[in-house]
């Protein structure tokens, strides 16, 4: 009886030893038919699904699919490759990841750029990025609404001093476009200063040292300098204002 239990239990020691192999066995067949399916099966692409949501993401899929539509019959590597390039040509994206999904889905994600600025440089145009990176494909004026910057009220950026970098200035544009966006028509940044020219038509100085704390003293006073007229108001002067 004795040695019956013991031949019982190691019976059960095997059995249990072949069940733990199932899950590992069952995966590898998984991971090896999805490798091997494409070679058999002809995929096909036939939907793009971009997995941003904002506006931004439907200016990127523009971009995408005036090339798929016209280049969507080939081959399903080469698709991948052609919407990862569309993708990473386009204005606003800063790094791409285009992936497929059974049964005919390619799946696209994007590090998206979000205009701060327009920053004039002699007869170009360029895109500033809230990274404050300058968006080295130059755009022409007419090409502002074509490219849907139009769709973002950022100012035009002017830098008239070498000792002003880009860098510099966009830490002070990205908290303008949370505190206060579309509030500038206009940014120039000077040897000491920044100017900044409202769409409302009126202008104000702030100290290069101190852009943000100057920039909070003017929304205290913005009220009365409307109420007054005011065209220009200048906050260099610590507590003081000058105004004209």
């Amino acid at each position: 009886m004795r040695l019956h239990h013991e031949r019982t239990s190691v019976k059960f020691l095997r059995f249990g030893n072949f069940s733990s192999l199932i899950s590992p066995l069952l995966s590898f067949f998984i991971v090896f038919f999805l490798a091997i399916f494409p070679f058999f099966v002809p995929l096909e692409v036939k939907r793009i699904r971009i997995e941003n949501i904002s506006s931004i993401s439907e200016l990127v899929r523009k971009d995408i699919l005036n090339f798929f539509d016209t280049n969507s019959g080939g081959k399903l590597k080469d698709i991948i490759y052609s919407v990862f390039s569309a993708c990473e040509k386009s204005l606003w994206a800063r790094s791409c990841q285009v992936d497929f999904a059974l049964p005919d889905i390619l799946v696209v994600r994007f590090d998206e750029i979000l205009p701060r600025a327009l920053l004039l440089d002699q007869d170009k145009v360029f895109i500033v990025s809230q990274y404050g990176e300058k968006i080295q494909t130059p755009i022409l004026l007419h090409q502002i609404h074509e490219n849907g910057l139009n769709n973002f009220p950022v100012p035009f950026l002017i830098i008239r001093s070498p000792s002003c970098s880009l860098k510099e200035i966009s830490d002070f544009l990205n908290y303008l476009y949370e505190i206060r966006r579309g509030f500038a028509d206009q940014v120039v940044c000077l040897d000491f200063s920044v100017e900044i020219y409202s769409r409302e038509g009126y202008k104000i100085i702030l100290p290069r040292d101190d852009i943000k704390g100057a920039f909070a003293r003017f929304l205290n006073v913005e009220t009365k300098i409307k109420e007054k007229g005011i065209s220009e108001a200048d906050f260099r002067g610590n507590d003081k204002v000058f105004v004209k």
